[in-house]
């Protein structure tokens, strides 16, 4: 698969950020758009790529401003406008590619977030893959940025709870300690990144209404960073027509690194079948 991986760029019209983007099998007809979690970057998926390739599906990672080879200071953004701003000029310069491809967006945490609120923007997109949509975090919920002031940041704060909550036991080990010495893994978020979630939060309750493609919607049910009874409490809020909602007893919040993923990716593969490969 590595050998077909391409890398572009493309310069941000806010800012004077480049937002990279790697593709794996883009003569495949079929292509997913992937929005990754914050803190994280394409090279944190690749099982899930290397699976899609080999049912002859494409992919698309577009690394967030200041996360993986994306320009910009490391885990900052100034405005949720800023990050949604960069996929929106990725995607707009690729519109000629992907209206000759059937293209479906897939979101992990906040990356589901964000694919929610691009959707709409795209009347060509067939489905909607949304992988433990961070609706609101267990962890911060009750917590201010006063309190965080001058202190460890709050990412360190974030991750370390994965420790102290058991998330890191489901996780393939050698992927563990693969991104505990990863440069490209975010370790911190600033305060203006912290900011520009909240924002996206808020956006966020509004657009499921607006929804009007296929959604698959997963659920971990042993995340430890998702509020996990909001989640399920906004899913309702997607028409039932085009919802599928999916519960993983064993699975968390890092899906695509745990053990027993395989099952979850032959579900996705499965409901693609049904839902919008019609023809294979």
């Amino acid at each position: 698969m590595y050998k077909q991986r391409i890398i572009e760029s493309y310069k941000s019209t806010i800012g004077k950020e480049s937002i990279y983007t790697v593709s794996f099998g883009s003569e495949f007809e079929r292509q997913v758009i992937f929005f990754h979690d914050i803190g994280e970057y394409h090279d944190r998926y690749t099982d899930f790529a290397q699976f899609l390739f080999n049912q002859q599906i494409g992919i698309t990672f577009i690394d967030m401003r200041g996360h993986g080879l994306s320009s910009g200071t490391r885990g900052h953004a100034s405005s949720v406008d800023e990050i949604i701003g960069d996929y929106e000029t990725v995607l707009n310069k690729k519109k000629n590619y992907l209206t000759q491809k059937n293209f479906m967006f897939c979101g992990h945490g906040v990356g589901a977030l964000i694919a929610m609120n691009l959707a709409s923007e795209y009347c060509d997109l067939k489905g909607l893959i949304l992988v433990n949509p961070t609706i609101r975090y267990r962890v911060f919920g009750d917590l201010t940025l006063e309190k965080y002031l001058g202190k460890r940041s709050i990412f360190d704060k974030f991750r370390l709870s994965l420790a102290f909550r058991g998330e890191s036991v489901s996780l393939d080990q050698d992927v563990l300690r693969n991104y505990s010495h990863d440069p490209l893994v975010n370790k911190k978020m600033t305060i203006g990144m912290y900011k520009a979630l909240r924002e996206l939060f808020d956006r966020v309750k509004y657009v499921s209404y607006f929804i009007n493609v296929p959604v698959f919607y997963v659920m971990g049910m042993e995340d430890q960073i998702v509020d996990l009874n909001m989640s399920e409490l906004f899913s309702g809020s997607i028409d039932h027509n085009i919802l599928f909602l999916k519960k993983y007893n064993e699975l968390g919040h890092e899906l695509f690194n745990e053990i027993h993923r395989d099952k979850a990716f032959e579900d996705i593969y499965n409901w693609l079948k049904v839902n919008i490969l019609t023809d294979i």
